[in-house]
């Protein structure tokens, strides 16, 4: 009886052992679920980027390398007279936290992979009441119903679709 279950023991140990290499390298394990967050944006020199989870802020990266390429493009070429005035909850973001690193000067922050976004419309934006004047420029915000094409830095085929209605 030894004898049977040291060969059950030696046949059933590499099997397992290459289940649980399988299971890691071929990420088995799968990808965290993806959630909804609201976006934090502040000026500074420092770290600027954050999104809301239970009730605190979390200081983001986005992950370059596994986020989808095109709301990754499409947020980054979002143009300041839209960012700011929704830069506190009301842009949306869509992903998962990935690991923390560390930043310059000690700064600990998660990267993020962005999969989707949105701006709930309607929505504020800044506008300049005298452009044709010298400056300084005076600045006023007016509700828009919808992003359009010139609310990017670059061209966006499709704009609304980072609107939810």
């Amino acid at each position: 009886m030894r004898d049977r279950n040291s060969l059950i023991i030696i046949l059933v140990i590499p099997f397992l052992s290459v289940l649980v290499f399988l299971y890691a390298a071929e990420g088995w394990c799968g990808e965290p679920e993806p959630s909804e967050y609201p976006h934090y944006f502040y000026e500074s020199t420092f770290h600027n980027l954050n999104i809301m989870m239970d009730g605190k802020e979390v200081p983001i990266n986005f992950d370059r390398e596994h986020s989808d390429p095109e709301a990754l493009r499409s947020f980054d070429a979002l143009k300041w007279n839209i960012l700011y005035p929704n830069s506190k909850g009301k842009i949306r973001v869509i992903g998962y936290l990935g690991q923390e690193i560390e930043r310059p000067y000690g700064e600990r922050v998660h990267l993020f992979v962005l999969l989707d976004w949105y701006l709930p419309a309607p929505f504020e934006y800044v506008y300049i009441k005298n452009k044709e004047e010298a400056l300084p420029f005076e600045y006023a915000t007016r509700i828009k119903p919808a992003l359009d094409r010139e609310d990017f830095k670059t061209d966006i085929s499709n704009p609304r679709k980072y609107n939810r209605f």
